[in-house]
Parts: C-alpha cells; structure tokens; sequence
C-alpha cells in the first residue's frame, strides 16, 4: 500500500476513534444518574448537564481570554441547530422513557438514530450508505436490542405517545450531529462553548423549577462536575471533530458505544447481573462496531 494512502488511512481512523470514544463519555449518564443524590430526577439531571457545561465553558472561555470565542466566523445556524437539538433530545427522552420504561424508550431511541442520521447524510450531504455501514449497523441494533431488553426489569408498556416522543428524541440527537457538521469549520471546543452557552440559557428555567437542592451536597457537586464535564463537554468536543471526517450515518452506529458503556458500568460499579443474552448482544454490538470502524482502513 502508498505511503500517502496508508498516512491518509491513519488519520481517518482518528477521527472514528474520536466518536467511539464520545459514546463512551456519554455511557457514563446512567451511572451518574443511580450515584446522584435523593430527589435527583431524570429531568433535573438532564437540565444540569446543559446549565452546568454551558457555564463550566463560559468561565473557561473568559479565562482562557476573554470572549473572542463569540467573535469567530462560526455557522449561527448550526450553533442553534446544535443547542435547540441539545435540550430537545433531553425533554423528548426522558418524557418517552417515563411513558414507555427505559428499555423500549431507549431502543426506539438508540435505534432509529443510525438510520436517521444515515437519511441526513445522505439527503444533504451525499454520502453514500455502503454495505459495511448496512451490516454494522443490523449487527449494532440487534446487539443493543438484546442488550437493552435482556437486561430490563420491567414489562414493556407499549404506549404510542411515549413511542413517538421515543422517535422526537431519535430525530433530536440526530439533527445534533447535522447542527456540529454544519458549525464544525471552526474550533470544536469553540463551537461546543458556543452551543452550550445557548443550550444553557436555554434549559435554565427547566432546572430553577425542578428542584434543584441535591446539586449543592458534596455528592451532587461530584457528580455535577463528572457530568457536565467528563460526559457532556469531553464527548460532544470529541463528537464534533469526528463528524467532520466520518459519514454521519456511521458516526452514529459507532456512538452506540453509549448503551454498551452504560450496561458494563451498570455491571461492574453499580453491581448488576448481566443476563447471558445480554452477553451475547453485547458481544454483537462489539463485533458491528469493530467491523465498521476497520472499513476506514
């Protein structure tokens, strides 16, 4: 193989690691959520990722020189596109789950975004969907279908509000990758500051109305912290440089690392069993998500 091709090939690479890594950053939420304090809500929590970073950024940001980060030639569009997909995905997921349990919510969720994500790079951007990113993405969804619904407690309650609120939170997350593709020519951790700053002012009286008191523990300050800035901020900078480089289609079959992360913290730290068909998604996930990140080579 040419060298050129061979160093081209190499950096591509890169970037399906930045997003791999992102899913991972974001499997950390569910854990979080069960470390969290009393009276943490799902709707709380969500509200804090985005006031939290918005914040923790905007300090950085004054520190790090002031705000010159609001004088770049940054896509305006793609910011709010970014931010409003950024709140929307926390209202419309965690009202779907409330309706229909955790596991149908977070299939009907998890599993759509690949295939949408694949329709939008396709329609706007031109990116063709290959045979490689197909079978990834069967072999992911089955894996995550097994995984999800292997491991539930609950029965499934097949509630058609709560579904399509499911499919609102898919269409979310996904315009959240096209809004990051559209602003992404500039810095991303420019662009993340940006489109949490909004997303912050944005979710603010979400968090003053839903009760709040657990933040200011020792704990809740702990979490806050590893929440805003280890699985909110890190992940969507990492995602952000990924999508410049990886069809959105297959950035958001990778970025199924996030169900993945989420059920092996839930074993190992939160000292859940793992039922053997939950093994046997879980390895089919890995395996899709190994296959698709080699057809970069």
């Amino acid at each position: 193989m040419p060298y050129k091709q061979e160093h081209r090939q190499e950096r591509l690479l890169k970037y399906y690691v930045y997003v791999i890594l992102a899913g991972m950053c974001w499997g950390l939420t569910g854990t979080l959520l069960n470390l969290a304090p009393g009276g943490a809500s799902p709707v709380t929590v969500g509200a804090v990722r985005m006031v939290g970073a918005g914040l923790f950024l905007f300090v950085y940001s004054f520190a790090g020189g002031g705000f010159s980060v609001f004088r770049q030639g940054i896509d305006k569009v793609g910011i709010i596109i970014t931010a409003a997909a950024q709140v929307a995905y926390q209202m419309f997921f965690f009202a779907a789950v409330k309706l229909t349990g955790v596991a149908l919510g977070t299939m009907i969720t998890v599993g759509l975004s690949p295939a949408l994500a694949g329709l939008i790079g396709l329609v706007f951007y031109r990116e063709k969907l290959t045979r490689g990113w197909a079978f990834a993405t069967i072999a992911t969804l089955m894996g995550c279908a097994l995984l999800i619904f292997g491991s539930a407690r609950e029965g499934l309650t097949y509630n058609p509000l709560g579904c399509l609120l499911a499919v609102g939170a898919a269409l979310s997350y996904t315009l959240m990758g096209m809004g990051l593709r559209r602003a992404g020519k500039a810095d991303p951790l420019q662009v993340t500051t940006l489109a949490f700053t909004l997303a912050g002012l944005i979710a603010l009286p979400i968090l003053i109305t839903g009760g709040s008191a657990w933040i200011f523990s020792p704990r809740g300050l702990g979490i806050v912290f590893v929440l805003c800035v280890i699985s909110t901020i890190l992940p969507l900078t990492l995602f952000a440089k990924g999508v410049q480089k990886v069809p959105l289609g297959s950035a958001y079959t990778l970025s199924m690392t996030e169900p993945l992360t989420a059920s092996m913290l839930a074993v190992f730290v939160l000292g859940e069993r793992m039922p053997l068909v939950s093994v046997f998604g879980a390895a089919l996930m890995f395996f899709g998500i190994y296959v698709l990140a080699n057809s970069s080579k």
